[in-house]
């Protein structure tokens, strides 16, 4: 297996174990792939996540939006990338889904900065239509650690990072065009 794909593995399972988010999505939610600058997921929906008409609750969408987006961060080295939440939105298009659909997220972050951070998620139905996106602004932990480690482009191999580069995060502004 791709080390991004595995280290995006154990972010997923770190950051839901024992909290809010693992009573909402518990083992519904699946690492689908990663590579630098993009996880997929994708959440077999379940009665917990659905509000009163049968489809997927608008703020299961929205924990989705903070979680999956960090989680498309961590795609970019390590250590993990330490960050609070300065803003989130979401654009609901169409329902989500309804008990046992799948719903795919595609997340990304768009730029990294010393201090704070760009990020979007885009959801798809079955049909793969786009039935919700949203962003979310972190800020980034001013005591982050310059990164060790980076991704190879395919996410294949964990590669360390020369100490001279100073860089404190990687930049976005290299990513592959999608």
């Amino acid at each position: 297996m791709a080390a991004c794909y595995e280290h995006v593995k154990e972010c997923w399972a770190q950051s839901i174990m024992g909290n809010h988010d693992d009573n909402v999505f518990g083992n519904s939610v699946e690492v689908v792939s990663a590579r630098p600058g993009r996880a997929e997921l994708k959440m077999k929906v379940q009665e917990r996540h659905l509000n009163g008409h049968g489809n997927v609750h608008g703020g299961v969408v929205m924990t989705l939006v903070d979680d999956v987006t960090w989680l498309g961060m961590q795609t970019l080295g390590l250590p993990k990338i330490r960050s609070v939440s300065t803003n989130i939105s979401c654009e609901f298009v169409r329902p989500s889904g309804r008990l046992g659909d799948d719903l795919y997220m595609v997340s990304e972050p768009v730029k990294i900065g010393r201090r704070l951070g760009f990020l979007r998620i885009t959801f798809y139905d079955m049909k793969g239509q786009v039935c919700a996106y949203g962003t979310q602004t972190v800020a980034i932990d001013a005591d982050q650690e310059a990164f060790t480690h980076k991704f190879s482009a395919d996410g294949s191999e964990l590669l360390k990072v020369s100490k001279e580069k100073g860089d404190i995060l990687p930049s976005t502004e290299d990513k592959p065009k999608l």
